[in-house]
């Protein structure tokens, strides 16, 4: 019965099912997958449901909506049904396609990084490594202009320990309370900006305790 719902949601969805012998219905075809996604009784069904819906979103640039169910594809419950890899990898470039380099927002920079870091590590020889390396490289660079965009932004107003806590943060420096992000930021091209950028500024007036 699932798998018969789960083949009709499919094609309703792709738009190879008619209502009428005439009209398309999409929407009816993802509301039948999300609740096999949600609601199925058997892991493969839920996971392949889950699949669709993700790529179907993706391909239509909803990459927030994509991202929730990459996300459930990496639900333990599901584990060892071939979805993994792909599901890791796509949720990372979930939030690549997010990013607008005119607004940098360093939340979504970040969850790109983290995503990235952990495909990285569970996959070593994943199908998308040589991408993953590439594009967590470019989001590294990209968090690096974001903690410089910062920096400038105190500049302006005329607050030197700001533009220079960023400017520590941007250059790879392990300080407390951003120790996570050095790996992050060490060896990129906004780190020796950041740096040289440091050498420039006024000695630190603040007394070490």
């Amino acid at each position: 019965m699932e798998q018969r719902l789960l083949q009709r949601g499919i094609e309703l969805m792709e738009g190879n099912r008619r209502v009428l012998l005439i009209f398309t219905d999409r929407g009816r075809g993802v509301v039948t997958l999300e609740n096999l996604a949600f609601t199925g009784q058997f892991r493969a069904t839920r996971a392949e449901a889950l699949a669709r819906l993700a790529e179907y979103y993706y391909e239509r640039h909803e990459y927030a909506d994509a991202a929730l169910f990459y996300a459930g594809q990496l639900d333990p419950a599901l584990a060892g049904l071939g979805y993994e890899d792909q599901a890791s990898f796509r949720l990372g470039m979930c939030a690549v396609q997010r990013v607008d380099t005119k607004r940098l927002n360093g939340t979504l920079l970040l969850q790109g990084l983290d995503q990235f870091r952990a495909y990285l590590r569970e996959f070593p020889d994943g199908l998308h490594y040589a991408e993953a390396v590439s594009e967590s490289e470019h989001l590294r660079e990209l968090y690096g202009n974001y903690q410089l965009m910062l920096a400038d932004y105190y500049e302006r107003i005329g607050n030197l320990e700001g533009e220079r806590l960023h400017l520590r943060i941007a250059s790879g420096e392990e300080i407390a309370g951003e120790r996570e992000l050095a790996p992050y930021l060490q060896g990129t091209v906004a780190a020796e900006t950041a740096a040289a950028r440091l050498a420039a500024l006024p000695p630190d007036a603040v007394e070490a305790p």
